[in-house]
């Protein structure tokens, strides 16, 4: 299916999501085992390993200052969609206070926003909050049956 620029929702998905996720982030997946299954309808980006996945995407309505999001979670029968059915979003990952007075550290509106904002990310969440529970699936599959719990 071919989707109008000029119409609905699509007009606000980020041109330059894609290009700047891959340049920042597929090494850091790549050695840690991660490789890029599927890019999605807006430029979401979709890593596989093995029974893992970890999406990398954005909220298109909060358009110029799009908000990053990234989920980790298994993903054992569905290889193309995720969901927070099986899944964890980082924001519930970091501690309280994380984001202090500024919840606005997770927004982009430029491509050297995004570049910064996803540095900052690979280093902060991903590394400190989201490697541990990658690498140690009892606790994952235990903080996402947390987080379900949590949003009920």
């Amino acid at each position: 299916m071919i989707f109008d620029d000029t119409f609905g929702w699509y007009k606000l998905r980020c041109s330059f999501f894609t290009s700047v996720c891959r340049r920042v982030l597929n090494d850091y997946f790549n050695r840690h085992g991660f490789v890029e299954r599927d890019v999605g309808p807006i430029g979401e980006i979709l890593y596989k390993k093995l029974d893992l996945f970890i999406e990398v995407g954005y909220v298109p309505e909060s358009s110029p200052n799009y908000s990053l999001t990234i989920i980790l979670g298994t993903d054992k029968a569905k290889l193309n969609k995720t969901d927070l059915s099986n899944g964890v979003p980082f924001w519930y990952l970091l501690p309280n206070g994380f984001f202090g007075e500024k919840p606005e550290r997770f927004e982009f509106e430029s491509e050297t926003d995004l570049n910064a904002l996803l540095s900052r990310t690979k280093n902060d969440v991903l590394e400190n909050y989201m490697k541990p529970l990658w690498n140690d699936r009892a606790l994952l599959k235990k903080t996402i049956i947390k987080f379900q719990a949590d949003m009920k």
